[in-house]
C-alpha cells in the first residue's frame, strides 16, 4: 500500500466509521492517527535536517548523533561532484553505527539525496 493509500484509507475511516460522535469531530486527534496509519503500513515520516553550503562550496547535512563526543558533533554528509554526478559521502559516522542513532542518519541520508537530486536537475 502506498502513503497515499495508506492515508486517503485513514481519512474515509475517520469521515465514514467514526468510532463514535465524539471522534468524527475530533480534528486534533487528526494527525497522529495519519501518522498512526502510515506507520501502520510500513512508513516513517521524519524531519530532515537542513542543508547548508560549508567553507568548500559544498552542500553538507549535518547527521545528529547521540554521542556528544567532538567526533559525533561533526558526523555529516557531504555532497560532491566530482564529473560522475552527484555523490553522498559521509564524515565521522561510525561504522558499526548504534541503532539509536539510525533514525537521524537516515533521515540526513534522505535530506543529502534531495539536495544532490535537485541540484543536478539544474545541470
Amino acid at each position: 500500500m502506498s502513503a497515499e493509500e495508506a492515508l486517503s484509507e485513514a481519512l474515509g475511516r475517520l469521515w465514514t466509521e467514526p468510532e463514535d460522535d465524539r471522534d468524527a469531530a475530533d480534528w486534533k486527534a487528526l494527525p497522529s492517527r495519519l501518522l498512526d496509519a502510515l506507520k501502520a503500513n510500513g512508513f516513517a515520516v521524519v524531519e530532515l535536517p537542513i542543508q547548508r553550503i560549508d567553507a568548500y562550496g559544498d552542500v553538507v547535512v549535518g547527521v545528529d548523533l547521540a554521542d556528544d563526543t567532538p567526533s559525533a558533533k561533526q558526523a555529516k554528509i557531504r555532497i560532491e561532484d566530482r564529473g560522475y554526478g552527484p555523490e553522498l559521502f559521509t564524515t565521522c559516522v561510525p561504522n558499526p553505527l548504534r541503532a539509536v542513532d539510525g533514525v537521524a542518519y537516515a533521515a540526513s541520508i534522505l535530506s543529502a539525496t534531495a539536495a544532490a537530486e535537485r541540484d543536478s536537475e539544474g545541470i
